[in-house]
């Protein structure tokens, strides 16, 4: 299969250098353009194009398509805050803090007494423990045919980490046992999904298993409709966890899976997921737009989480359209605060139907886990 890639440069969109580490391409730069091809490239994987930009970046980054003789616009929103932005925002105020729940959701089901597989999660669960910041928000949650919470009060799904509730869970995490019979994973995530995070934070799951269960599809399924709040950093203990359960927890929530194998030290793991759940985040983000701008369409409605150098795509299509020399300006809204703006003109715009193709999928999607949430309700 051939393969070809046009990238477009200049002063508004400045790159750095573009590599690609899945397959062996041939780059051609200049200034104004990059092209990116390979002939008889295979498609066993996924074809990843890695552009380095600079550091200064806007946080806010568009590209917008016209079809329809022109009368429609497909515009794709990228947010990519850095961490200088977050520090603007939050001044010295500890951003993790404010911003993120911890909730641990351990396996304790009969089958985590092989392999000395309790073992392995109550050695992750002290490191868990504490790597926690002072004042952060946590709970501990352990299943098997039931669950157990740690801090189980009606109307806080935490508690705040201190000296007092820092001893309660080391004392669980050294004591916890293989001791509540099958995995029954979806009651204590269906209790998370019951009970959101508090306004204004976002979620990190922490979810320790050996075992296969029944209902993987909804497991998942109902993994996804919180992901607007929650990541989740699965870890699969042992020699035969269910790769598509741990991958999926992940893959539905823009989390991170890890398989941790048999006579393993955890700390090397623990740290990876740790390094990447310990980031604040900007909840109840929102796009405002400027100019005379018709009737639009969103996807996703609701703006999830958004991390440090990650990245969120958001689409936006507006029917009608008329440039009639504007240019139309979109602000990235956290709290009525800007985080950061980008603007485009007619000159911006091509004719082209990608843009659209992804906003069509992006609106099934968001319909079907709709339709599936009310459902479950």
């Amino acid at each position: 299969m051939l393969f070809r890639a046009h990238i477009d440069r200049s002063e508004q969109n400045q790159i750095i250098a573009v590599a690609n580490m899945s397959h062996p391409v041939n780059v051609s730069e200049s200034h104004q353009t990059i092209d990116i091809s390979s002939e008889g490239i295979a498609l066993d994987r996924d074809i990843i194009v890695d552009i380095d930009l600079p550091q200064n970046r806007s946080p806010v980054l568009v590209a917008a398509e016209q079809y329809n003789n022109g009368s429609k616009l497909a515009i794709l929103t990228a947010l990519s805050p850095g961490n200088a932005d977050f520090i603007s925002i939050f001044d010295e105020q500890n951003p993790i803090i404010a911003t993120t729940e911890f909730i641990f959701i351990i396996d304790c089901s009969g089958s985590m007494d092989d392999d000395d597989r309790i073992n392995l999660a109550r050695d992750a669960m002290l490191l868990f423990v504490r790597s926690l910041p002072m004042g952060a928000h946590f709970n501990i949650i352990r299943f098997g045919s039931d669950y157990e919470i740690l801090f189980n009060d009606i109307t806080l799904t935490t508690s705040v980490y201190g000296e007092r509730t820092a001893k309660q869970a080391e004392n669980l995490a050294r004591t916890m046992a293989a001791d509540l019979g099958g995995t029954e994973l979806l009651a204590p995530l269906q209790y998370l999904k019951d009970h959101p995070p508090a306004s204004g934070r976002s979620r990190q799951v922490f979810i320790l298993t050996d075992g296969e269960i029944q209902n993987t599809d909804e497991v998942i399924e109902l993994c996804r409709l919180m992901s607007s709040t929650t990541r989740i950093f699965s870890f699969g203990l042992g020699p035969t966890p269910s790769r598509s359960l741990v991958k999926g927890l992940a893959r539905a929530t823009n989390g991170h899976f890890i398989f941790i194998p048999p006579n393993s030290t955890v700390d090397r793991y623990v740290g990876i997921q740790l390094r990447r759940a310990l980031q604040p985040s900007f909840v109840n983000g929102a796009l405002q737009w400027f100019g005379s701008l018709p009737k639009s369409s969103q996807a996703p409605r609701t703006i999830p989480p958004v991390y440090p150098d990650d990245r969120v795509l958001v689409y936006t299509l507006f029917e009608n359209f008329n440039f009639q020399g504007q240019s139309p300006l979109v602000d990235f809204m956290v709290e009525n605060r800007r985080i950061g703006s980008a603007s485009f003109n007619g000159n911006d715009v091509r004719e082209g139907n990608t843009i659209r193709r992804l906003i069509a999928k992006a609106l099934i999607q968001e319909l079907l886990h709709r339709g599936n949430e009310s459902y479950n309700k």
